[in-house]
């Protein structure tokens, strides 16, 4: 039993002891694949997870770090274990899909405090020749493994995604987190997320970029050529899914906001979406010199660094220090827009915002064109992934409705200070 026990935490197929190591590297390799595989066999749940932001690592970290030991009945633990002694990780994947088929239909009509609810009884309840039978039937062979894994070791090599040493006090947790627990595990609801968010961090890189300058087309609009431009290509598709999830592991809070009609006593809606805000000022820094490199070497470096129609042409009289370090990602739905308006300033101790950021992060939607306004003139930028708008804030934008599907934009401003 001992040397079983040295094979088994140390040797191929199995190496336990790197789910448990500081970097906690088999573990992040596994929810990843683990989160490909969800996606691929049971491709309409995970939406729905998604969209409830139920994300696999909230409940799927302890099977996998204890192999289902941890809340599930001895008899599909015994069973597992045996083929995992004989096959490896596998019949770990095999038998999570299986758990997750078995409940495919109660899952996709709950929403997400009944999910998580569902989810906490689930493991006591669960049939083990039913699973293990089902398991046996999921198409999943080793080579899907072996992509997958190939896949996240090479974005961990290349930088795009960092795994980062965990202290070990940050498993320290209460028993109990928004009334939910998993009380046979420390790997707690709040942990799993944390775990998750050292997964995916944006990682500067060198991409061909191009710039449209949309002053000209704003004349007739706004009466004089002001600051717009529209980069191309600024992040690939990969980093906006990766900045979509960071977003989701968030808080969306509804932006309800109406206005009184200049006569009655009725209002008229101005903002209907939905807004996470992310503090990250790793990814807001490579975000930034992204569009500084970007920039660089052409007739906008100077106006995007100086902002000199703010000082009346004086270029030296400010100069930007970065971004404003809270990321507004911001979620159409269906029927959903913002109204003409314009940015707040945004001021942090001596620094003032001047541009606006906006980065779209995907284009799989109808409607939803961001539109320039001038009166009842107009200027629609449609919307690509990875795109970024870079423009004054005194310009008037709407955000249009989205007639079918979702569309994520994150925005945030560049900050400007005097020397």
């Amino acid at each position: 039993s001992f040397w079983t026990l040295v094979v088994v935490m140390n040797e191929d197929p199995y190496k336990l002891r790197d789910l448990f190591s500081r970097e906690m590297a088999l573990t992040h390799e596994a929810l990843y694949i683990a989160d490909k595989l969800f996606s691929q066999f049971l491709p309409s749940l995970y939406e729905h997870l998604e969209d409830e932001q139920v994300y696999i690592a909230i409940f799927v970290t302890q099977w996998l770090m204890t192999i289902f030991t941890s809340t599930f009945p001895f008899t599909l633990v015994g069973r597992v274990w045996d083929v995992f002694l004989c096959d490896g990780w596998i019949v770990v994947y095999r038998t999570m899909l299986a758990l997750l088929m078995n409940i495919q239909e109660e899952l996709s009509s709950r929403h997400y405090d009944q999910i998580l609810s569902f989810l906490r009884g689930y493991p006591s309840t669960v049939n083990c020749d039913s699973i293990m039978a089902l398991a046996s039937m999921i198409p999943l062979n080793q080579q899907h493994i072996q992509e997958h894994a190939l896949k996240f070791r090479n974005l961990t090599e290349s930088g795009e995604i960092r795994v980062e040493e965990i202290p070990r006090n940050r498993f320290r947790t209460p028993e109990s987190i928004d009334g939910l627990s998993f009380s046979s595990s420390r790997v707690t609801l709040q942990n799993i997320n944390k775990v998750h968010r050292f997964v995916s961090k944006l990682k500067h890189s060198t991409r061909e970029i191009s710039v449209e300058d949309l002053g000209p087309k704003l004349v007739p609009i706004v009466g004089r050529a002001k600051l717009a431009l529209l980069l191309s290509n600024v992040l690939s598709p990969e980093e906006c899914e990766g900045l979509i999830k960071r977003a989701k592991g968030e808080q969306f809070e509804d932006v309800l906001m109406r206005q009184s009609r200049a006569k009655g006593n009725d209002s008229v809606e101005i903002s209907n979406c939905r807004r996470s805000m992310v503090e990250d000022p790793d990814i807001v820094s490579e975000l930034f010199d992204r569009l500084t490199n970007a920039l660089r070497g052409t007739e906008f470096e100077e106006i995007f660094l100086h902002a000199p129609w703010v000082s009346k042409g004086d270029a030296a009289a400010l100069t930007a220090t970065g971004l404003n370090d809270r990321l507004h990602f911001i979620r159409f739905g269906t029927g959903q827009f913002f109204a003409p308006h314009r940015d707040s300033r945004f001021k942090r101790g001596n620094e003032i915002s001047h541009i606006t950021m906006q980065i779209f992060l995907n284009h799989n939607f109808s409607g939803g064109m961001t539109s320039f306004k001038g009166g009842n003139r107009y200027l629609d930028v449609k919307p690509m992934t990875g795109s970024v708008l870079l423009f004054d804030q005194d310009i008037c934008r709407e955000e249009c409705e989205v007639f079918i599907g979702r569309k994520f934009v994150a925005r945030s401003d560049v900050m400007f200070a005097a020397p």
